[in-house]
């Protein structure tokens, strides 16, 4: 939800914002700020959500620093290598959870 308040734009449900970030093409790696009228902290209540989403705008920062085009723009790869990524993405993160569990199982031992 924008915060009317603070916003620069006519109105805040006029999507400048989105319109500002598409017309940013990218030949070099570029680190940019959020439009200063898009308030991302206003989005919700829940501080956990609130963590997630700081996370995904970080991520998101940084990959167009490395990458320097965005998720949507990023047509370089075939929908089964899009898959592929996302398939080995998940597998990491099984592993990691199963490490976690192993280390949460040592304590109990440590603890019992």
């Amino acid at each position: 939800i924008m915060n009317k308040d603070k916003c620069t734009c006519d109105s805040c449900k006029c999507n400048k914002h989105t319109r500002e970030l598409k017309q940013i093409k990218v030949e070099q790696p570029i680190m940019f700020d959020l439009p200063s009228h898009w308030h991302h902290r206003d989005m919700c209540i829940d501080p956990l959500v609130q963590r997630v989403v700081d996370n995904i705008l970080e991520r998101s920062k940084e990959g167009m620093k490395t990458y320097g085009v965005s998720m949507e723009d990023n047509d370089t790869k075939t929908l089964e290598e899009w898959i592929t990524d996302a398939q080995e993405e998940m597998m990491d993160g099984v592993i990691y959870l199963e490490k976690i569990k192993a280390k949460i199982s040592d304590v109990k031992k440590l603890i019992d």
